[in-house]
């Protein structure tokens, strides 16, 4: 089985005001909007493209005591946000909520200021999941969604025995008390309504994960084309007697630009050292034959990057790669 990953949670309404501050570059990836004001307008996934280093609130009432436990030293409720995929989601607001008493006397205009919205089952805050790039988050999809079928399959087992026993007093082959029949009404109605939850997440869940395997196959090409443009330019200054340096610099400083938009940790290590020989071959003099076997060098590093991309779902069970591909 997949390990069981704790991913940093943290309020999102901080975060939104960051990103529409431009205090820092983010890519929206589901929906593909910009629009961070509020649910039903802010992206639920996010791709940040820098580290953020904010100030933020607890999540729980124990996160301090936690922090202080397991880092021993006082807590800090300055964050460093590392580049990373952030997934939104709700949470309950309960009495472990450290501004519980503060939500319960506020207003809703006040409430939604800090991210906390009035649900059918209470108060809901929204956060992020800061989930550490392309591969894991696409693997979340996959986690969730097996968990949510196994829920399925549970509750439609039980709605089948239920309605069996209801056939079966029918039939009069058993008999049932009143209690019995109105626990049996009870269940029913209950799992009917899970489904149609379950039903309703499930959807968003397959929408945010069709976005994100399209945005990292889209990442993944684009990494492959780029090797494959690099390995032309390396073609070209190969069979020119005197290279013009100059023009090769420019285009390599482009390319390296270039290869830093891509943030996301599983790329970073192969993409980044592409980017510093690229940069070491604008900065020295060299000549023809290192320039080439640097080229060749930053060509195989894109390369992994590209590769790396599509083994995102190794570590998966073989259920849980079935529902991957379905």
């Amino acid at each position: 089985m997949p390990k069981r990953r704790a991913d940093l949670q943290v309020v999102a309404h901080r975060i939104d005001a960051a990103i529409r501050s431009g205090r820092v570059a983010a890519l929206p990836i589901y929906p593909l909007n910009s629009d961070w004001r509020g649910p039903g307008r802010s992206p639920t996934v996010v791709l940040l493209l820098e580290s953020l280093r904010i100030r933020l609130p607890p999540v729980y009432q124990d996160g301090p005591r936690r922090f202080r436990a397991k880092f021993e030293r006082s807590w800090d409720n300055r964050t460093t946000i590392p580049r990373a995929v952030l997934n939104s989601r709700f949470l309950s607001v309960g009495a472990s909520s450290p501004d519980y008493l503060w939500l319960r006397a506020a207003s809703l205009e006040q409430r939604r200021e800090v991210g906390v919205f009035t649900a059918a089952g209470g108060l809901k805050r929204r956060i992020y999941e800061v989930v550490d790039d392309l591969s894991h988050s696409l693997r979340q999809v996959v986690h969730v969604q097996s968990q949510y079928e196994r829920e399925i399959r549970y509750l439609s087992g039980l709605r089948v025995r239920m309605q069996d026993r209801l056939r079966q007093e029918r039939a009069g082959i058993v008999q049932l008390t009143l209690q019995e029949r109105e626990t049996i009404r009870l269940t029913l109605l209950e799992a009917d309504k899970r489904l149609a939850e379950i039903d309703h997440i499930l959807e968003d869940r397959s929408d945010r994960g069709f976005r994100l395997q399209y945005y990292s196959r889209l990442s993944s090409v684009q990494l492959f084309e780029m090797a494959e443009s690099l390995a032309n330019f390396h073609a070209s200054v190969s069979r020119m007697a005197n290279p013009n340096m100059e023009a090769v610099r420019t285009y390599l400083t482009g390319f390296a630009d270039d290869l830093s938009l891509f943030s996301s940790r599983e790329v970073r290590f192969s993409l980044m050292k592409a980017v510093r020989t690229l940069r070491h071959i604008v900065r020295d003099q060299l000549d023809k034959e290192n320039l080439l076997r640097l080229l060749d060098r930053a060509v195989e590093d894109v390369k992994s990057g590209a590769v790396s991309l599509s083994h995102w779902a190794d570590s998966l069970t073989e259920e849980e790669r079935l529902l991957a591909l379905a």
